[in-house]
């Protein structure tokens, strides 16, 4: 039985680093007409309200907003000129980082602070000077929305929720489409990356999840990758991921899986090399991640293998969010939970071929 959230040492310290804090931080604000956006979570929201974030910049300039992101984002961000302060774990729980980001964050010329996390589990606006607040709803601790001068609702969905924020903010930008600023974020990326023939049918398979719950039996994904060779036999495969849990997950498919059809590049490829990948691909294959939201604010052609957890699971002609049986087969492991591990070869077949018809018309 694992421990209770606030037995865990994290919590403890993120506790302490916030009482710490709230002692002897600064307490006035710098005046000024800025906007601050704190973006704290996943790269896959980043992502989703990237287009309105550079929307904000666009309009307010890009000298007056800053972005509060953890370190996957920044590149993104300051490839775009949009200006980023880093956030990591130690901002949170130790007492020293965390003081010296809320100086930081308290001597910047703003007079707005945007909260864009979808869900807030961080108290970081809490030390923030500033009154004017606005954020989404917590909808599992209303307590969190006094933090806020102003509470936009959140449904559950991302894309209502930033739909809520972008009338509040009295915005008519695009939401969720990334298609026109991105090819100038990847324009001088070299296409040699991808080892794939102009005649393949190129296939991204996104193996990373933020847990491996979100994932799926090893034994499961390979037969879904041997089943798509077999109906398409010019399909060529690139993993793309970051980080240890993905290069474990992908070494693991590259021992089971002997088709030559495979690239792996997984924590090998840069964020503007992955973004390209995706740009370019015929379809990409995975798990609600942040390279599916990617694939969803390209309208790239993607199939997703969901879980319980509905708050990123888009609608589009583009995309098809594949929901398993709950019946589970395969080889027990690590990864996956009832509804991904009961995804079965026929089901991904049928939903690909038909994404092939859309790309074809």
């Amino acid at each position: 039985m694992s421990k209770p959230k606030w037995l865990k040492s994290s919590y403890i310290k993120a506790r302490f680093s916030q009482l710490f804090v709230s002692v002897f931080k600064r307490h006035n604000q710098t005046l000024g007409n800025g906007i601050l956006i704190t973006s704290t979570d996943g790269l896959g929201d980043a992502f989703m309200r990237l287009s309105l974030v550079y929307h904000l910049c666009q309009k307010n300039g890009f000298d007056n907003v800053w972005v509060v992101s953890k370190p996957p984002a920044i590149p993104l961000y300051q490839a775009l000129g949009i200006q980023v302060i880093k956030y990591t774990d130690r901002n949170r729980t130790s007492p020293f980082k965390r003081l010296a980001l809320v100086n930081e964050l308290n001597r910047l010329p703003i007079d707005k602070v945007l909260a864009l996390e979808f869900t807030r589990n961080e108290d970081l606006i809490d030390l923030i000077v500033q009154k004017n607040k606005i954020g989404f709803s917590h909808n599992g601790n209303p307590e969190n929305d006094r933090q806020l001068s102003e509470v936009v609702t959140n449904p559950g969905y991302a894309g209502d929720a930033l739909t809520n924020m972008s009338q509040h903010l009295g915005s008519d930008v695009k939401l969720m489409d990334n298609t026109d600023f991105l090819s100038r974020f990847i324009a001088d990326i070299k296409p040699q990356i991808i080892n794939t023939q102009q005649e393949q049918l190129h296939v991204v398979l996104a193996v990373g999840a933020a847990a491996s719950e979100k994932m799926m039996r090893i034994s499961n994904i390979v037969k879904i990758m041997e089943a798509l060779y077999s109906a398409y036999p010019n399909i060529h495969f690139t993993l793309i991921g970051f980080g240890k849990r993905d290069d474990k997950y992908t070494k693991l498919i590259e021992k089971h899986y002997k088709a030559q059809n495979l690239q792996n590049l997984v924590s090998k490829a840069s964020l503007k090399e992955t973004i390209e990948i995706v740009a370019n691909c015929d379809l990409l294959i995975g798990f609600d991640s942040g390279m599916y939201n990617l694939a969803f604010t390209l309208k790239k052609p993607t199939i997703c293998f969901a879980t319980h957890v509905e708050t990123a699971l888009h609608e589009a002609d583009c995309l098809r969010v594949i929901r398993g049986t709950d019946t589970e087969y395969g080889v027990s492991d690590e990864y996956g939970c009832k509804r991904t591990n009961s995804v079965y070869p026929e089901v991904v077949i049928s939903q690909f071929e038909e994404l092939q018809k859309i790309t074809e018309k």
